[in-house]
């Protein structure tokens, strides 16, 4: 029984960190730029994810303080950024 009550503790843990909608919300910004179709990824970066993006971070942000918040949207920046950021390297020629 102690190994359900662990494993329990850990889903929860995981459910309450904040940390990990703002890193979803930040692949998913990422994903949405255009990328090289020669890539073999290509089929995840489309346009259509930007809509559903910002989800996972507003649900985030539901509490908490200035902070924290201020740490989420850090967070989902840089995730963004480190995904789309290939794609100025492929078009500077």
């Amino acid at each position: 029984m102690h190994s359900h009550s662990a494993s329990l503790t850990l889903y929860r843990r995981i459910l309450d960190n904040r940390w990990i909608p703002a890193a979803t919300s930040g692949v998913l910004l990422g994903l949405s730029f255009p990328c090289n179709p020669e890539q073999p990824l290509a089929i995840f970066f489309q346009p259509a994810w930007a809509h559903a993006a910002l989800v996972p971070l507003l649900v985030s942000l539901r509490e908490g303080n200035f902070w924290q918040g201020f740490r989420a949207g850090l967070l989902t920046g840089f995730m963004q950024t480190m995904i789309a950021l290939y794609w100025i390297g492929h078009t500077q020629g």
